[in-house]
């Protein structure tokens, strides 16, 4: 039969590690968002470039129209890095809210389980 504390140890170290698993997992969520809008900005850029070096033996119309163009491609570029710094800050707001155990909590815990 267990006593108390041991029970009590083992329900400590449970929440220790979904506290843990949980933490991981929003972290990789969030930075796998942040990645794939940082490649959705990259895109757009290189798709402005492109657009802004086309050959000068265009007509001024066309001209016009690529410069419209990759205006646009950059705009949505710039939205796209707007995005990914938004779950970087996600990112580091989950962190400071899932590390609120402090020292003491942590040194209880671990006091528990010797």
């Amino acid at each position: 039969m267990k006593s108390f504390k041991e029970t009590t140890n083992e329900v400590s170290n449970d929440v220790l590690t979904e506290s843990r698993l949980l933490r991981k997992g929003a972290a990789i969520l969030l930075a796998r968002s942040a990645k794939k809008h940082g490649d959705t900005a990259a895109n757009h850029f290189n798709a402005a470039q492109r657009l802004f070096s086309k050959k000068t033996d265009q007509s001024l119309e066309d001209q016009i129209k690529n410069l419209l163009k990759g205006l646009n491609e950059l705009c949505d570029g710039l939205i796209s890095l707007r995005k990914q710094n938004g779950l970087n800050t996600s990112i580091a707001t989950a962190a400071v809210l899932f590390n609120e155990r402090t020292d003491k909590q942590i040194t209880s815990l671990i006091k528990r389980r010797k």
